[in-house]
């Protein structure tokens, strides 16, 4: 399913018209997640449900980790989780899945836990170590390629 296809499920004939309501970067519902990332992530573009199914983030000791939902239903979307030091540059790719597929670390800069099945959560962990510099960042790009 695509996001046009998505779309229609969850916005009527007139919502679809107006790309301020069903556009995929539109927020309708006013939670702070796009409509691209609620159908990445699971979500109902009308309802208050960011804090359920954004990516969450947790520290393992001296690495970093986040947990996300990824949808193979979805050969649409590419979901990249991208490392930074500061915020500011968001350079370093350190896994991804193409199309929902099982997702991979990029070289050896992560562990990666994912059933590679249906939507499902996936566990990236940073193999950066985060104790020299006392800080690093994680996030999940999503876009449709």
């Amino acid at each position: 399913m695509g996001y046009t296809q998505w779309a229609s499920t969850k916005f009527s004939s007139g919502e679809i018209g107006d790309t301020d309501i069903s556009g995929s970067n539109a927020d309708p519902d006013g939670d702070g997640l796009s409509n691209l990332l609620e159908s990445a992530f699971g979500g109902n573009p009308k309802a208050l449900d960011s804090v359920a199914i954004s990516p969450a983030l947790d520290v393992l000791g001296d690495k970093i980790q986040i947990t996300f939902i990824c949808d193979s239903n979805r050969p649409d979307l590419t979901y990249t989780v991208e490392a930074s030091n500061d915020l500011t540059s968001w350079t370093t790719e350190i896994a991804r899945s193409v199309g929902g597929a099982t997702t991979i670390p990029v070289i050896n800069l992560s562990i990666i836990f994912d059933s590679g099945t249906g939507a499902r959560f996936v566990t990236v962990t940073d193999n950066a170590d985060i104790s020299a510099s006392g800080k690093r960042f994680l996030r999940v790009k999503v876009n449709i390629p």
